[in-house]
């Protein structure tokens, strides 16, 4: 991303939503570890295999499945 990085980006996202669900996608193992700062539901690295992706979307979706919100949203 050109003006921030994608942990910044969800540190901001963390300050307006607790409950949205982040998984991180890059080539760059060594970021993976802080993750933890934000509660990301995992770190996949590029390229992303889809039972990587398929195993990611799942651990999210059951985190929501105990929260009330009846939407899910991808960017």
């Amino acid at each position: 991303m050109p003006y921030m990085n994608g942990l910044d980006a969800a540190k901001k996202i963390r300050e307006f939503d607790k409950k949205v669900q982040i998984i991180f996608v890059s080539k760059a193992a060594q970021y993976a570890v802080r993750g933890y700062e934000v509660d990301a539901v995992g770190y996949a690295l590029k390229p992303v295999s889809f039972f990587t992706v398929s195993e990611l979307l799942n651990k999210a979706i059951k985190k929501l499945s105990i929260l009330e919100d009846d939407y899910i949203v991808f960017l």
